[in-house]
């Protein structure tokens, strides 16, 4: 339980991605719903913590910014 986040903690069923992922925790922001954190987790317990600041949402983006391939 966490006063702040709702959290969804995934497990790979691909053998091929145990290897190198052994969870996956997402951490949704209980206000706005959206991810404020990620922690992807190795099997060798070491993890990345990715945290969101900043958001913006619905933000208009001009049309050359990405190419669609």
């Amino acid at each position: 339980k966490n006063p702040d986040f709702n959290i969804a903690v995934l497990n790979p069923k691909s053998n091929d991605i145990k290897i190198y992922i052994s969870s996956l925790e997402l951490y949704f922001d209980k206000t706005t719903a959206a991810i404020a954190e990620v922690k992807l987790y190795e099997p060798s317990e070491d993890y990345t913590h990715i945290v969101f600041r900043n958001k913006e949402t619905n933000v208009r983006l001009d049309q050359n910014t990405f190419t669609n391939k």
